[in-house]
Formats: structure tokens, C-alpha cells, sequence
């Protein structure tokens, strides 16, 4: 399914339990027009790690594990459990494989938590802290980092898939210095989207603790193949270490800007509204959704309240259906963690029959009676050797005229008419039927046939669509 047909979907900020809504009077119809299913692709975690233990780095929830350099380190107290803190200068960091990288590079969020050890970073001492990634040495293709008076101020943002590290995007510093409560931490998120973040002509943004802080409207190359690690904790001063504690990281494939379930330490569950639609007796629908969050995921599908047996795929088919079958459908996801969500609901009608709208070409030719024409047809009219148009149908022309009607003009939105009369092959007409005048009448001619039209309307259901 193409991003426009993505972006049609509504995907719930945040899941709530089940309304009134779900249920709602439907009309019955008698002639209906069927409309199609719409299908999502999954918004994923592409990783997901604790960071609060040595295991828990190695091993990661969701994703590669972790890497430890280095031996100077610790795990203190941060806003789940414990997290990560590097306590001396040198190569002592986490990192993760560039590799992951690979699936967010046209879009996608990284977003961690901070306990901070102090205020502030200070110019000239610990002057830049690398939340993610960092310049000077932690290079990497996703950095978020948390800049001085000198270097910067606040949170800033930086995407660059470029070896030479051009074609880079990047927010700036915040106008004014955040001033952290050491002890007391905060959310840190950077979201990305060379499309446009949530509908805007924003490609870049920061946010802490949910809110938006930072943006950018630069561009990078998604092409571009550097995948350098994820690096967490560093700090490029001679004193940086030891300043701040990172936990819970978590990588997205998608520009997320909502960030109401920070303070689940399990990703926040998501799921899309399955799109209502209208069919008739005997026909087939179905309804799609897509769940994002902590995978794998579970699904059962529900019919004016009560479960459906056997129904249990993001996807939901109702086939040969009946009146009977008329009413609210939704689904309930459960995420790896345990964790349930209930879609918004999508309404089905089913109607006694359902209407396939065609509209044809319809010619009235006029011509000297008695005499045999023949009906053709181009594609297109650069084709200027007439003798090589389809033939269509020969008729014997009568007083009253040839009325033609092209049963395959429905599903043929570009066809070009034209009429001969076949016992003298140099005459030719071809008429526009909207002007009513006759072009390449080798004779000299003029003639009264509807010798050319072009339909502009083509088969497709229940919807002629304008070509």
C-alpha cells in the first residue's frame, strides 16, 4: 500500500477501553457500491533494551544485544530500575550494531530515558553530552545530544547517512539552556521523516518529556549506506564521565510523536482502525489492521461485542456474506508484554445487491444508405496510418442511420473512433464528437457521422473515475 493510503488510517494515540460508540443503528440498503479494504504496514519497535544490567545490556529485549567497552562502568539508579553510567574517560561506552540502522533511514525515533548527575553540561569541563551518539568521536548517523553555552544550548538533533557527512540534517540548539533537577529524570525523544513528520514540513524533531522542543525542516540522503554503532553514555571532555545515567532505549521505524507511554518501560501497544465499508449479499470484505509496539503480537476480532470464534490475524475475511452480518467489527491486540488494546470500531452493511457503474461509448453514425462502413478505433492518434486502426464492426447503413454501442469501452478509458466506408478506401472520417467536425476526410468531403469519441469515464466499482 502506497503513504497516502497509510496516512488515511487513524491510529490512536493511546488505547482506551471500549465505548458506546462501538455499537450505533445501521441502514439497510438495496443497491450498494462496495468499497475496498485498506491495509497498513506495522509501525515496530526495531530495538529494545533495558540497559539496567550487564545481561540486560547483552541481551536486549527486542533487537541485537548490546556491547560494553571499556571496564569503567556502573548501573544506578534511573527511571526503571537501573540504568547505564560510564565512570571514566576513555573507550567506556554501550553500543549497539549500525546495522539496525538500515531499517530507519527514511524515517524512525530513538528515544531513552536520562537521570542526570548534574544541572547542566559546563563549557570547557563536560561541555557536550552524546544521549545518543555525539559528535567528537562518537560520531553516528542518529545523535541526540545535550550541549553547553559554547557548543550549544539544550537538547539539538542530527541526521546524516553519509559517509562524507553531507546531505545532514540537523535542529540546532534549543534558543535557551535546559536546566535539568539532577536526580530527577527526563524523557529525551528524536523522531525523523524525510516525508514530513505527522503531515508538516518538519523532517527532524526533539522532544523531552513529550514535548516538542526542537525541529528542522533540512533534508538528508535516506540513500546513503554509513551505519555507524549506536553509542550511549559517552561524553567527549575530560570530565564528562560520570554525569549522567541512560536507560531504556528504544529505536522505532517510524517518526512517533506521542509520547504518552514513556512511563511504561515495555513500548507502548498502538493499534489502527480497521476502515468500515459497504458490500451486498453474496459478496467478500475485509477488514486490516496494524499493531506497533513490543511484538509478537495476538489478535481477536469481535462482532457487536461478542468474540468471533477462530478469528485471530491482523487481518479479518468475511466471505458469502448475509444481511445478518450487518454491524460493528473491532479488534483486540495483545503485545508480547501482556499488554491489550482495543481498535476503534469500523461499521459493515451488507445490502440486498450491489451496483457495478459502467458507463459506455454509444455512437450514432449517419451515412448514404445502402452503402457498407466499417467502425474502428486507435489508442492513440499519433498513429496517423489509418489502414492500421482495429476494425471494431461493418454495418450496411440504413435511412434511420447505425446506432453502436462499444461493450469494452467500460474497461478502455482511451479509445479514438473513426468510420470508412469500405468500398472506397480513401475516404475516411474521423469526427470529434463534442465539435462535430470531421477531420482527415481524404474526399473533401464533410459527413454527419459521430465519427469520433473519446470516453472519458472508466469502469471501476462503483466510482467512474475521471481518467
Amino acid at each position: 500500500m502506497n503513504r497516502k493510503d497509510r496516512d488515511r488510517i487513524k491510529l490512536p494515540h493511546e488505547c482506551s477501553a471500549r465505548s458506546g460508540r462501538h455499537g450505533f443503528p445501521l441502514r439497510s440498503l438495496i443497491v450498494l457500491v462496495a468499497a475496498n479494504a485498506a491495509f497498513v504496514a506495522a509501525d515496530e519497535v526495531v530495538l529494545w533494551n533495558k540497559l539496567g544490567s550487564v545481561a540486560e545490556v547483552l541481551h536486549s529485549e527486542v533487537g541485537p544485544g548490546g556491547t560494553i567497552h571499556g571496564s569503567e562502568y556502573a548501573f544506578e539508579p534511573a527511571q526503571f530500575g537501573l540504568g547505564y553510567v560510564r565512570k571514566a574517560t576513555g573507550p567506556n561506552y554501550v553500543s549497539f550494531p549500525g546495522a539496525l540502522l538500515g531499517q530507519v533511514t527514511h524515517r524512525g525515533t530513538v528515544e531513552v530515558w536520562i537521570n542526570p548527575k548534574v544541572p547542566r553540561p559546563v563549557p570547557f569541563e563536560y561541555g557536550i553530552f552524546d544521549l545518543v551518539c555525539g559528535p567528537y568521536g562518537a560520531d553516528g548517523n542518529i545523535m541526540l545530544t545535550w550541549g553547553d553555552g559554547v557548543s550549544g544550548q539544550g537538547l539539538m538533533g542530527d541526521v546524516v547517512f553519509r559517509l562524507d557527512r553531507s546531505d545532514e540534517a540537523y535542529t540546532g540548539p534549543e534558543a535557551q539552556q535546559f536546566v535539568a533537577t539532577p536526580g530527577v529524570p527526563f524523557h529525551a525523544a528524536l523522531c525523523w521523516d524525510i516525508q514530513g513528520i505527522a503531515g508538516t514540513t518538519d523532517t527532524v524533531r526533539v522532544y523531552r518529556d513529550g514535548e516538542l522542543v526542537n525541529r528542522s525542516t533540512m533534508r538528508w540522503d535516506p540513500s546513503g549506506t554509513d551505519r555507524r554503532d549506536i553509542i550511549l553514555g559517552f561524553s567527549p571532555d575530560g570530565q564528562g564521565q560520570d554525569k549522567f545515567i541512560t536507560d531504556n532505549i528504544v529505536l522505532w521505524n517510524y517518526a512517533k510523536t506521542v509520547f504518552t507511554d514513556r512511563f511504561l518501560e515495555a513500548p507502548g501497544l498502538r493499534v489502527s482502525a480497521p476502515v468500515s465499508q459497504v458490500s451486498c449479499l453474496g459478496q467478500s470484505v475485509a477488514f486490516a489492521v496494524a499493531a506497533s509496539g513490543l511484538p509478537p503480537f495476538t489478535y481477536q476480532w469481535f462482532f457487536n461485542g461478542a468474540a468471533i470464534a477462530g478469528q485471530t490475524d491482523s487481518t479479518l475475511m468475511l466471505i458469502r456474506l448475509q444481511t445478518g452480518q450487518s454491524g460493528s467489527y473491532w479488534v483486540e491486540v495483545t503485545d508480547a508484554s501482556g499488554r491489550r488494546c482495543t481498535s476503534e470500531p469500523a461499521a459493515l452493511i451488507v445490502g440486498d445487491a450491489c451496483v457495478d457503474l459502467h458507463l459506455y461509448a454509444g455512437m450514432n453514425i449517419t451515412g448514404e444508405s445502402g452503402r457498407t462502413y466499417e467502425l474502428c478505433y486507435t489508442t492513440d492518434l499519433r498513429n496517423t496510418s489509418l489502414s492500421t486502426w482495429t476494425a471494431l464492426a461493418t454495418n450496411v447503413m440504413s435511412d434511420s442511420g447505425w446506432f453502436y454501442v462499444d461493450p469494452a469501452s467500460a474497461s478502455s478509458p482511451r479509445r479514438f473512433y473513426g468510420v470508412r466506408l469500405l468500398r472506397d478506401r480513401g475516404q475516411f472520417h474521423t469526427c470529434d464528437i463534442g465539435r462535430r467536425a470531421c477531420v482527415g476526410d481524404h474526399s473533401g468531403h464533410t459527413s454527419q457521422s459521430s465519427g469520433m469519441l473519446r470516453p472519458m469515464m472508466s469502469s471501476s466499482r462503483g466510482r467512474p473515475s475521471r481518467q
